[in-house]
């Protein structure tokens, strides 16, 4: 691949180096690396492996889990969630603990981006597990793109999304994982 770059977001790559990156079917046989697309490097050059290694490694479990649950799982859409709507409720849970690290829940959206239907996958527990997909079906305010100020309001018909929390059993908190589609 030749080296070129147009601005500050694209990402130097090495010969050596070993890459997480996330990209849709191209088009053609070239793309643009950039930081927003999310890459990681795993190792440098010279093995070493990178800060963000348990990252990756929560990542690639994350994708394996997605290709077994949801192999046809797609969206054209990024999905999120008002993070401080989110980080209010998951306060309630503070200092509780939960014998798995992570839940899984599958959330079907209309085109208003309204909750259809919502499934854990894999959950914590079935009463904190009907608490959380209650929360996130009937109070959570959801939108289309990273930022809320997109302005999008619609979205694909049944588009689906899978939403991940993790349980830091070392400081009993839980948190979300940005985005999975």
């Amino acid at each position: 691949m030749k080296e070129s770059y147009s601005s500050q977001c694209e990402v130097p790559v090495r010969k050596g180096e070993k890459w997480l990156i996330f990209i849709n079917e191209p088009s053609n046989t070239s793309f643009i690396l950039g930081q927003c697309d999310g890459p990681i490097r795993i190792l440098d050059k010279k093995g070493n492996q990178g800060h963000r290694y348990e990252t990756i490694e929560n990542y690639m479990e994350q994708l394996r889990f997605f290709r077994e649950h949801a192999p046809n799982i797609h969206s054209e859409e990024i999905i999120s969630i008002d993070q401080v709507m989110l980080f209010e409720f998951l306060k309630s849970y503070e200092g509780r603990s939960f014998e798995q690290s992570k839940a899984h829940y599958l959330i079907h959206f209309n085109t208003d981006l309204k909750v259809t239907q919502i499934k854990a996958l894999d959950g914590f527990s079935e009463a904190t597990d009907d608490q959380i997909m209650n929360f996130l079906s009937k109070e959570a305010e959801w939108y289309a793109g990273y930022f809320k100020t997109n302005n999008k309001t619609t979205i694909e018909s049944d588009t689906q999304f899978i939403f991940t929390l993790y349980h830091n059993s070392k400081d009993k908190t839980l948190s979300h994982v940005y985005q999975e589609r």
